[in-house]
């Protein structure tokens, strides 16, 4: 049931899945190399702290290189990470194109007098904060290395949506 393609060799493979044990939504995180005996810890601000063993350098969602063979890979992410997010938006929200080589659009399915995207890796490190006046159309840019993002968009009635992003 796997359709997220891997990033090298073993990665983490998260799924979210509905009462009947079907795939909501899921996630390959890891490098181009092996991450293996993953561990996942819900945080009591319900974001999750997430490690394993890596032999991965930087390349796929991994941003530092190893220090030699089988590092231990920490990192802190948010439930964004499987699309787990409520979108509040009264309009239709979609991003395209994704995968992306860089360049992507977001259209709000109307103008909002103010709105406000934010990037984050799949590390949950903000990348890119863009404000927008009066704009149905979102134009931004990822210039970062190939791997996973998470654009949150906001606007000035404090309603929120989130699209996973994945840079190619």
């Amino acid at each position: 049931d796997k359709t997220e393609n891997s990033n090298g060799g073993y990665d983490y493979w998260l799924v979210r899945l509905n009462s009947s044990g079907g795939i909501i939504s899921q996630n390959s995180i890891g490098g181009a190399a092996d991450e293996s005996g993953s561990y996942i810890i819900e945080n009591a601000d319900g974001n999750f702290a997430m490690f394993c063993s890596s032999d991965s350098n930087i390349s796929g969602d991994k941003s530092e290189n190893s220090e030699g063979l089988d590092d231990y890979w920490v990192f802190e992410t948010t439930p964004a990470i499987l699309g787990v997010t409520t979108d509040t938006f009264t309009s239709k929200v979609i991003s395209y194109p994704n995968p992306t080589t860089g360049n992507f659009i977001i259209n709000l399915g109307t103008s909002y007098p103010s709105s406000k995207v934010v990037i984050s890796n799949i590390l949950g490190q903000q990348i890119i904060s863009s404000n927008f006046k009066n704009q149905q159309i979102l134009e931004l840019n990822i210039t970062g290395s190939e791997g996973v993002y998470f654009a949150t968009v906001t606007n000035n009635e404090d309603k929120t949506t989130t699209f996973k992003i994945v840079k190619r």
